[in-house]
């Protein structure tokens, strides 16, 4: 969404918090899979579904 502007960010996500909160749970995401992938960390099965499940939408 590179140059969007604000109402269609609002639209999507909702509020300035739900779009904080999407982009920092995906930057998230994806650094635990990439410690995972690489054996530094370890998910109990519990965790790991709910790691790389997405957010609910807003």
């Amino acid at each position: 969404m590179a140059g969007a502007q604000a109402p269609t960010l609002y639209h999507h996500f909702g509020s300035k918090q739900a779009l904080l909160e999407r982009v920092v749970g995906h930057g998230f995401r994806d650094y635990l899979e990439q410690r995972q992938t690489a054996g530094h960390l370890v998910v109990p099965p519990s965790t790991a579904a709910t790691a790389s499940s997405p957010p609910a939408a807003a």
